[in-house]
């Protein structure tokens, strides 16, 4: 939208807000080559629901512990899900900034491993593949899935008493446990700009209103968006909130990474997908790993 001049840059005293309210990664999701183009509401960052009649929270900390102790409804054709576990694997996605054009490094033996991991997911007898993995939770097919805070609702619904969140688990790849990573969204609201000129100020002046402190912690009270302002994340609603603390924890370094705004996601997108289901359903072999992931990596390092 920067690109094509959709919208403008804020101004100084605009940035200047964002950056003294907003916790850092709100206003890095809203900055592009130096400036910033939105004021943030809201994170947006899967974390792991789950029966906790069936699963203990110690059960759910680790992958392997969690698939043997229960079913996990999940779907492997959504590469929002998954793609991340190459992240886990210790690959980049346009390089360490989410700005590179040719900073993606998964054509590796690093790539492979997490493609490894994805192919054995179709042998665990306790990893369902589905389109509705709420459906599943619901019928008590399944005892967990992975999902954002805007479905937190609707779970909590579903599972009644039962209802617990936490954090990603672990997972093992390559022989090593590691952090199983989650893309990270920063929602927001930004000026169009080509509102009239002599509206430009009122329009900011309502983006920075709907965005403010008051307004983040009363959406969240009615639809558990999670709020990016400082002051709103310590407050005592957030405070006793599991699955706000969930979210927040798998917002640090380590556990999420900001999806990149290039133009060249719309490529990502429809590459990713076939790549990682192709992996879990076994159509693409090990031995096609290693060039699957060249052809991927080159096709999404083109220019537009």
């Amino acid at each position: 939208m920067a690109n094509q001049g959709y919208i403008n840059p804020l101004s100084p005293s605009a940035s200047s807000y964002v950056k003294k309210h907003n916790v850092a990664d709100a206003a890095k999701g809203v900055t592009w080559k130096g400036k910033m183009y939105a004021y943030p509401v809201y994170e947006q960052v899967q974390t792991l629901f789950y029966n906790k009649s069936k699963l203990s929270a110690e059960d759910v900390k680790d992958w392997d512990t969690l698939t043997s102790k229960g079913v996990v409804a999940t779907d492997f054709t959504n590469a929002y899900n998954y793609y991340p576990v190459f992240f886990s694997a210790g690959t980049y996605l346009y390089g360490k900034n989410g700005e590179t054009l040719n900073g993606t490094n998964v054509a590796n033996s690093k790539g492979v491993a997490a493609m490894t991991w994805l192919a054995q997911q179709k042998s665990n007898k306790n990893v369902m593949q589905t389109s509705n993995a709420l459906n599943q939770l619901k019928s008590g097919n399944a005892a967990a899935t992975l999902d954002g805070p805007w479905d937190a609702a609707n779970i909590k619904k579903i599972l009644g008493k039962n209802y617990a969140v936490a954090p990603y688990p672990t997972i093992t790849i390559n022989g090593k446990k590691v952090q199983m990573q989650a893309f990270k969204g920063i929602e927001t609201f930004a000026v169009n700009a080509h509102t009239a000129t002599k509206n430009q100020k009122a329009a900011a002046a309502l983006a920075q209103y709907i965005t403010n402190k008051q307004s983040q912690l009363t959406v969240y009270k009615h639809s558990g968006q999670i709020p990016v302002d400082k002051t709103a994340q310590k407050s005592s609603q957030l405070k006793s909130d599991p699955e706000a603390q969930a979210v927040m924890t798998m917002s640090q370094t380590g556990y999420s990474v900001l999806q990149p705004k290039m133009s060249q996601m719309a490529t990502f997108w429809n590459l990713s997908a076939p790549l990682i289901n192709g992996a879990y359903t076994g159509s693409i072999k090990a031995s096609q790993y290693s060039t699957k992931l060249e052809t991927f990596q080159k096709a999404i390092s083109q220019k537009n």
